[in-house]
């Protein structure tokens, strides 16, 4: 049975070319296990079963995830660790 980490392995050479994307395209602090826990959480949402993927369906789905797709999930995340944007760290 595949799990994602297993398509990790093989994907590898894609998601350093998806990484790079986001790079060029100005979001120079994504790490590509974000990008890789991005592309997870949106196929988990989806409900898509990594076992039932062939190789060139999953290239597909890696390559045509979107920076708007990471930026809604982090958006997201950070409504939900409840981050308080006004608060200030008190000094000692």
């Amino acid at each position: 049975m595949l799990t994602w980490n297993d398509w990790r392995q093989e994907l590898e050479p894609v998601l350093d070319s998806k990484w790079e994307e986001f790079q060029l395209l100005g979001y120079n602090t994504v790490s590509k296990d974000e990008v890789w826990t991005s592309f997870v959480t949106k196929m988990t949402r989806q409900k898509v079963v990594p076992e039932s993927l062939r190789l060139h369906q999953i290239t597909s789905l890696l390559l045509g995830l979107k920076p708007n797709d990471y930026m809604t999930q982090m958006t997201i995340g950070a409504y939900k660790d409840d981050f308080n944007f006004f608060a200030t760290k008190e000094t000692e």
